[in-house]
């Protein structure tokens, strides 16, 4: 995860964008396709994150009785994360990827935290999701929101100052994303002093919005991770919100460690009952389709 975070584990990908693009890519692509006829993960990444996935799916099969054969998986957004990982972890897995909707235009196929972050919450999702009526005129009426994300694990602190109505509807650049592995609440005594490093994860909570005053301030504050219960954490994220934006936004922590699977979880229960009611002509395409 630190490593993908790098811009300098960078390279190109699909969907490329122009002949120089795919050129410059097929040495990889080809490698990826070599090794999966072997029968090998497409990467050491593939295989590291596929080794995960595997482990999760063995355990809920073990403990409901059931088989997967099918999920949502979601991913936090590093910058050297890409949609063909997304989808050899499928393949390697062996399990099949739930399509989104229908015609929801989706623009990239990986599954962001943010997004199911925000819909494990109850944002941007249909409530009645097997009624398209109601649906429709849920849609239509749901308004453009600017959250901020904040990420703080043992492990690392990443933020995001994300746009998004619906839930599928992520906009989130990495312009306006940090991430950070050397600042998790584990790597604090690597620092000259406790506060010092206090003093960094505040300038980094603060980073994206000081980086661009003209952006939006977000209306809400959703937190995720095994530390953001931290009193100190809570004294300081307060501090650096107050110092940019009054009034403050409401902060949104509850459930924080199982938020994003809920959040996959609804998006699977919609994809799996929009494979089976496919949406009636003229009418379901405009219930999903609205803000998407």
């Amino acid at each position: 995860m630190a490593r993908l975070s790098r811009d300098s584990s960078r390279h190109p990908a699909p969907p490329h964008e122009s002949l120089g693009d795919s050129l410059a890519d097929w040495p990889r692509t080809w490698l990826r396709r070599k090794r999966k006829a072997l029968g090998l993960p497409a990467s050491h990444d593939v295989g590291a994150l596929g080794k995960l996935v595997k482990a999760l799916r063995d355990m809920v099969e073990s403990r409901l009785d059931i088989r997967v054969e099918t999920a949502v998986l979601s991913f936090p957004h590093l910058v050297a994360l890409y949609q063909d990982d997304s989808e050899d972890i499928y393949d390697y897995v062996g399990i099949r990827q739930m399509m989104l909707w229908h015609n929801i235009g989706y623009f990239h196929p990986v599954v962001w935290e943010t997004a199911v972050l925000f819909a494990g919450h109850g944002h941007g999702i249909c409530p009645d999701y097997q009624n398209w009526t109601a649906c429709r005129s849920y849609f239509r009426n749901i308004s453009d929101h600017d959250i901020f994300a904040v990420h703080y694990s043992r492990n690392a602190l990443t933020t995001s100052l994300a746009g998004l109505a619906t839930a599928t509807a992520l906009w989130e650049p990495d312009y306006r994303r940090t991430e950070d592995f050397s600042l998790g609440y584990s790597a604090r005594f690597g620092y000259s002093s406790e506060a010092a490093y206090w003093d960094i994860v505040s300038d980094n909570l603060s980073k994206i919005m000081v980086s661009d005053p003209r952006f939006q301030k977000p209306t809400m504050i959703f937190l995720t991770g095994d530390m953001v219960e931290n009193a100190t954490f809570q004294r300081v994220l307060a501090t650096a919100m107050a110092n940019l934006m009054d009034p403050q936004p409401e902060i949104v922590m509850g459930d924080h460690i199982f938020a994003p699977a809920r959040g996959a979880m609804e998006f699977a229960k919609r994809a799996e009952w929009n494979r089976l009611h496919p949406p009636p002509l003229g009418n379901g395409s405009e219930a999903v389709n609205t803000k998407s």
